[in-house]
């Protein structure tokens, strides 16, 4: 790879020295310009939350789905909010399904949680230790949604609810 480098980067005609601060601008360039895409990614995360939650909406708001632009939609069930986030502050900058609850999870809320990934055939997530999330990236945020919800609905954890309003 050095070689390809030498090859594409590194002129004959400077010096060493020329070289090197040629090279290390270009550096700061391409650092920039992932910094850049980043932001980019996070404002593209953010419009694909909003697609997920309009394309939930007609079928989860008699249930009360909650929408922040840009940032998340969530359904409250038993003090649990199961939904996306944009991923906006992450290092990746990708949408994750997630359950949260702000004052952290009692063990029937353990139990809820569990059983509903359980039902869905759901593994590989990531369950942080002191923190009160269950997570994992995706691409495919109405689909897992869709699936939490008609789970949380088929164990008894939230009622059923007709949509003609």
């Amino acid at each position: 790879m050095e070689k390809y480098l030498r090859e594409k980067l590194f002129d004959t005609e400077k010096s060493n020295l020329d070289n090197w601060n040629i090279i290390n601008d270009k550096l700061d360039e391409i650092r920039k310009l992932e910094e850049e895409v980043g932001l980019l990614l996070e404002s593209i995360s953010g419009d694909v939350i909003d697609d997920w939650y309009h394309e939930l909406l007609s079928e989860w708001k008699c249930y009360g789905l909650k929408h922040e632009k840009q940032d998340n939609f969530t359904l409250n069930v038993r003090g649990v909010l199961i939904g996306c986030w944009s991923g906006k502050g992450i290092a990746d900058h990708q949408p994750y399904w997630g359950f949260y609850s702000e004052k952290g999870f009692t063990a029937k809320q353990c139990h809820m949680i569990e059983a509903i990934l359980e039902k869905t055939n759901i593994n590989g997530y990531v369950k942080e230790k002191n923190e009160p999330w269950y997570w994992k990236s995706t691409c495919n945020g109405t689909e897992y949604c869709n699936d939490f919800y008609n789970a949380a609905i088929e164990l008894g954890y939230l009622e059923k609810q007709s949509n003609e309003k």
